[in-house]
């Protein structure tokens, strides 16, 4: 699709495509929020009709709706050769939902746990970020055997997460509701919001690509920072909205789901559709999520529920990694 989009921003490659490629970027991610909000609230009617739980709802499609920048935008980097991108905006997307989102949303309301999230979720989330930093960060290399063991372990959890939630209406029952113009409706502005994400990903990708060499740095750190930041746009409007309106399950299960979503779905596909070289600076910043996943974990489980001051806690580490990548 790249080939097709460059035609249409021929003054990225000017002299003043630092500014230029700034608005981009920050257009992009606006388009690339907007056409996640599409994906999610079609998926999440849906799920509605299956009488599927708020939390259940947040842990899978809202977590692959709000996943799906991260996908695009590491797809469509790793297609284009551009291996530090697709990684690092993984990485720093889960950092930057753990630090600044669930961090900000238990800021403006504590959010209740309970043991299946601490204990099932937790344990998902902390394994996630343990097997990849083992299967990555190790060789430094994204193979597509490494892919594959990903993508089977999210399979199975999907499978343990549904096998528990069996919606209440019949099968008859679930095909009258779904049946319709109301289907219809929903799978188009699904299939909508899907194009306005890849297209948009498309042009982060390629403007975040321009910016990093015009200010002299990395991929690696414009994909684990910027990007990351733009590409968790999704998540930080559903979990706030969420929060506000008091429905914890969906906003701390849209965090989590994203993040499991984000290592096993978005990587292991990434690894499988292009194997890759990681960057050694990979390592550090792997072993970060891990902490910084460990952190919320506890955080769940002290009192079932994370504070404000916990929250207070994960923004400032969030934002302490986000200075260090940068400088």
């Amino acid at each position: 699709m790249y080939d097709l989009l460059h035609p249409l921003i021929p003054w990225l490659g000017e002299p003043w495509s630092i500014t230029m490629a700034a608005i981009v970027v920050a257009v992009s991610a606006v388009f690339l929020a907007l056409g996640a909000d599409w994906t999610v609230n079609s998926s999440v009617s849906v799920a509605d009709h299956l009488d599927v739980s708020p939390h259940v709802v947040g842990l899978t499609l809202v977590a692959v709706g709000t996943s799906a920048p991260e996908f695009a935008v590491s797809i469509a980097a790793a297609t284009e050769g551009r291996g530090d991108m697709a990684m690092s905006n993984v990485v720093g997307s889960n950092i930057f939902n753990l630090g600044f989102i669930l961090g900000g949303v238990a800021l403006l309301r504590p959010l209740d746990t309970d043991a299946s999230t601490v204990w099932r979720d937790g344990s998902v989330l902390l394994g996630s970020a343990v097997l990849a930093w083992l299967l990555f960060a190790i060789d430094l290399e994204a193979e597509r055997i490494n892919g594959i063991l990903l993508l089977g372990c999210l399979i199975v959890y999907l499978k343990v997460l549904l096998g528990g939630s069996t919606p209440a209406a019949t099968e008859q029952d679930t095909s009258l509701r779904l049946r319709g113009p109301a289907l219809t409706l929903l799978l188009a502005r699904m299939t909508g919001g899907i194009l306005i994400i890849v297209t948009s990903a498309e042009f982060l990708v390629e403007a975040a690509s321009i910016l990093a060499g015009s200010l002299g740095v990395s991929e690696w750190t414009i994909g684990v920072t910027i990007v990351a930041a733009g590409t968790s746009l999704p998540e930080f409007t559903t979990s706030l909205l969420a929060a506000a309106r008091g429905h914890h399950g969906l906003g701390l299960g849209n965090v989590i789901g994203s993040d499991v979503f984000n290592v096993l779905g978005v990587l292991g596909l990434t690894a499988i559709i292009q194997p890759m070289a990681v960057r050694p600076e990979a390592s550090g910043s792997m072993l970060a999520l891990v902490g910084m996943v460990v952190l919320v974990v506890v955080f769940m489980r002290r009192g079932w529920r994370i504070t404000r001051w916990e929250g207070a806690v994960l923004v400032a580490l969030g934002m302490i990694r986000w200075v260090a990548d940068l400088s």
